[in-house]
């Protein structure tokens, strides 16, 4: 905006000269008086317009500048130095919150001073994500941070095409759709507990790695569960362009990789710097999207040659059992060709990506600190496994079905309480698209809002003085500030609400029932020399997962 500013006003300017002096403005290669005195003008506005909008106005003329906020920012840079730097994705912001804990907004400034808002109460919240939703965007470098990899689907659609793909995709997360997967989530459960039993010494003791055991594992799941098919089914042209390999580039990449990815979101710098960061993220994006592509057009074929036969395409991944993308072409493909209700070849790709990375982040976070957790504390597993065993014992029964585990309250309410501490997703972003006002603030259209899930659910003024603190027995009986809905972020709320929610919680629940009944968590010699530390965490990174190994010692009942 501000090129095409100065261009205008320059070319006004040379031109009014020019016609007042009687002369022609004249573009020709010849007129090179005229081109210098536009190259000129054109340098002299530009500087000035970049000089007013990041030097002056946010000082002296932004509505927004009496706000609460950190005054301690590096020039030109605002915090970003202090947010990319900091230990954990949401220090800054949670030390913000912890000041001005009351403040419906925080201001802080960013790259170019440009002027961000963190969204801090449940108030806040509801009016960005509910009451006027419909006035906001995700802005353009959220797509070049993740959506290179998701596309537009869910995640990026806004407006009324969010509103048509939610309609065509509700229907999938019924329970009644959600039942035929859950014996996956079950037998996948079983399987990763009898091989790390087959794995154990002679005490019957294991000492396992659970971030990178679990983010295998999980990865697996989400495949099965989503695209129908094992990991290794899904085909790569290259060995080591795997889907994993190209996973495990885009969303657990090194420090100094995931900065320069940060980096590259705020200020597209990866044309301009041939590093190796950047092209092995831009290749592992291609070939995770080639991968899922090829996949969501061979089960087009399969469910196509399946209808022509009269016949229903029968999942590989067992018998009364089916998988999203494949309930997704079925669904797809009785719509009529060519309508807005029919999704694109491209649309399916996009959607299957969005849930592979949703389902995938929130389930391996919420598993690695539920593990880290429990082995702190005996407590809460011994409550766990006596729910569990008793459950088990008044049904009669070796293995507890959907009804069963949804029904397990204290369960319920830990799963919950390591959703609300270390929320999987870090952050996004949203962009106010019109002048607006929240909380009573006048916003100007443009202003950016930075949504940092656990601010609110971690906030002390809302949780309470023990609100870093795991303790599931405060879901019984929670004050009325934590019992607003807004409080409690981890899957947003409002009308753009995780379409898959009650998949995620399910699959959490049923490997933590299998898990719990059957070992003892206990603290690795790694765990006990930090003491009353937390483990250090990944930094800069798109979900909240530790740095490095994260050991557990499990231990046979």
């Amino acid at each position: 905006m501000d090129v095409l500013t100065a261009a205008a006003l320059s070319f006004f300017e040379v031109a009014t000269w020019a016609w007042l002096s009687g002369r022609s403005l004249s573009l020709r290669p010849l007129s090179q008086l005229n081109l210098i005195r536009l190259l000129l003008h054109f340098v002299i506005h530009y500087v000035t317009l970049k000089f007013y909008n990041i030097v002056v106005y946010p000082r002296f003329f932004s509505p927004l500048r009496n706000l609460p906020g950190p005054r301690d920012g590096v020039p030109l840079l605002g915090q970003f130095p202090q947010i990319l730097t900091s230990k954990s994705p949401n220090e800054p912001f949670r030390m913000w919150s912890d000041i001005w804990s009351r403040a419906p907004f925080i201001r802080f400034l960013g790259v170019g001073n440009q002027e961000t808002l963190l969204i801090n109460t449940p108030e806040a919240h509801k009016e960005v994500f509910h009451t006027c939703y419909d006035s906001f965007k995700k802005p353009d470098f959220m797509f070049r941070w993740v959506g290179d990899i998701t596309g537009w689907g869910l995640l990026f659609s806004e407006g009324e095409e969010h509103k048509r793909q939610r309609r065509l995709l509700q229907g999938l997360f019924t329970v009644r759709n959600l039942r035929r997967i859950f014996p996956v989530f079950s037998d996948k459960a079983e399987g990763f507990a009898q091989n790390l039993e087959d794995s154990m010494d002679e005490q019957g003791r294991a000492t396992i790695d659970v971030a990178s055991a679990y983010l295998m594992s999980r990865l697996n799941v989400t495949s099965v569960t989503i695209m129908g098919l094992e990991l290794d089914q899904l085909g790569a042209r290259d060995p080591d362009w795997d889907f994993v390999s190209c996973y495990r580039r885009i969303f657990h990449p090194e420090r100094i990789a995931g900065m320069l990815i940060l980096i590259n979101a705020m200020i597209p710098i990866r044309r301009l710097l041939p590093v190796k960061a950047f092209s092995e993220h831009t290749r592992s994006m291609a070939e995770a999207r080639g991968i899922v592509t090829e996949c969501v057009r061979q089960r087009i074929r399969d469910v196509e040659r399946a209808a022509e036969k009269g016949e229903t395409f029968q999942s590989t991944i067992g018998s009364g059992c089916s998988d999203l993308l494949t309930m997704l072409v079925e669904e797809n493909q009785r719509r009529r060709p060519g309508s807005v209700d029919q999704l694109a070849e491209q649309e399916l790709v996009d959607q299957t990506l969005t849930f592979v990375v949703g389902s995938h982040a929130t389930t391996n976070s919420a598993l690695v600190w539920a593990s880290y957790i429990l082995a702190r504390s005996s407590r809460i597993q011994d409550k766990l496994r006596a729910e569990i065993l008793d459950a088990k014992a008044r049904k009669g029964c070796e293995t507890l079905q959907w009804e069963d585990i949804d029904r397990l309250s204290y369960l319920n309410n830990f799963v919950r309480e390591i959703l609300r501490i270390y929320t999987p997703t870090v952050t996004s972003y949203r962009e106010s698209i019109t002048d607006l006002t929240l909380c009573g603030t006048f916003v100007p259209k443009g202003t950016l809002f930075y949504f940092a899930m656990n601010v609110a659910s971690c906030s002390k003024a809302i949780w309470g003085d023990d609100a870093e603190l795991c303790v599931p027995e405060r879901w019984d009986n929670l004050n009325v500030e934590a019992s607003d809905p807004y409080a409690f972020q981890t899957f947003s709320q409002g009308p753009r609400i995780c379409i898959g929610k009650t998949f995620a919680m399910m699959n959490i629940k049923t490997f933590l029932v299998e898990m719990v009944q059957r070992f003892r968590f206990v603290q690795s010699p790694q765990m006990e020399g930090w003491g009353e530390q937390a483990p250090e965490l990944q930094c800069p990174t798109f979900t909240y997962v530790p740095k490095g190994r994260l050991e557990v010692v499990f231990e046979r009942i």
